[in-house]
């Protein structure tokens, strides 16, 4: 039987789970919020994830949310690259 797949996860070709990007690992290319959507409203915003820990996998950090618009648990989130800083460009 297979196993369900879990939808805050991505799947290579084979079905296998891709390891998620921690906090930390998107802190390392200078970005500290991470991008929240509620899959029900279309709400969006930023929020500033300083105080949760490096090993966390960003779409854990749904786990903990809210929609503060319509009260949905039902949110994704990203890391919010607006914030990324390529080398050189300041």
């Amino acid at each position: 039987m297979k196993e369900p797949r879990n939808l805050g996860r991505a799947y290579d070709r084979d079905g296998r789970e891709l390891e998620p990007m921690t906090l930390g690992q998107m802190r390392v290319h200078g970005v500290r919020s991470i991008d929240a959507a509620c899959n029900d409203c279309w709400h969006e915003t930023s929020i500033l994830v300083d105080a949760l820990p490096d090993h966390m996998p960003v779409p854990d950090v749904a786990l903990v949310l809210k929609c503060s618009a319509c009260g949905s648990r039902n949110v994704t989130t990203r890391p919010d690259w607006r914030e990324h800083r390529a080398p050189g460009r300041g």
